[in-house]
């Protein structure tokens, strides 16, 4: 890899040049609500800005999914959670459920879980 120009030291530069610009750009959106984080080749500092896609993530602020069996009594009702459940699904899907029903629901949660029966029992 150091003699295509991509030895440890490049990489990392590549890295830290990527989450400087996740950083400018999660201040300039901060009043939507969202922190950007670069995924990808661009994310591990294997391409070079101009190469290639950009993969760009953005979490949403104030949402969070936590493990099944995970205690939440702690977890503010500003903040929207999730319960992750593993059990009797294949390798890498889950089902999600809401926290608790008398909690805060981001916008876009409810969007996405409009037609779901968890929300329209409410």
């Amino acid at each position: 890899m150091d003699l295509l120009g991509n030895g440890p030291h490049v990489r990392q530069a590549r890295r830290d040049a990527y989450r400087e610009e996740d950083s400018l750009r999660t201040r300039r959106d901060r009043f939507k609500g969202f922190t950007n984080i670069t995924t990808g080749s661009k994310g591990e500092g294997l391409t070079c800005c101009f190469k290639s896609d950009s993969d760009v993530m953005r979490v949403i602020d104030n949402v969070m999914c936590v493990e099944d069996g995970v205690n939440c009594n702690n977890i503010s009702r500003e903040i929207t959670f999730m319960i992750l459940n593993f059990r009797y699904y294949y390798h890498g899907h889950c089902k999600l459920r809401l926290g608790r029903r008398d909690q805060f629901i981001h916008p876009f949660v409810r969007r996405a879980l409009w037609n779901d029966e968890y929300l329209s029992k409410e």
